[in-house]
């Protein structure tokens, strides 16, 4: 099980935001989170992806770039997924 803390700026830090498979990680069991809450993060994840691909810099500019989506992405599944008891 995973040590979370919904005190921290992102819970989920050290978690990568992709099941490695290009799809957006999803919170095991995801039975305890509403489908809106789901869906809104899975088309979140989504878009970030596109844009990230269809970002015309390279270097340091498109690392900046998909830097700041990832820490919005980030961002966004703490607010969705970190239960506050």
């Amino acid at each position: 099980t995973m040590n979370i803390s919904c005190a921290q700026d992102d819970a989920f830090s050290g978690i990568p935001i992709d099941d490695g498979k290009h799809h957006a990680w999803v919170p095991s069991p995801p039975g305890g989170y509403s489908r809106e809450a789901l869906t809104k993060w899975e088309k979140a994840f989504d878009g970030a992806m596109k844009r990230i691909r269809e970002e015309t810099s390279g270097g340091d500019t498109l690392r900046e770039f998909a830097e700041a989506e990832v820490k919005q992405l980030r961002k966004l599944r703490h607010s969705l997924f970190c239960k506050r008891e």
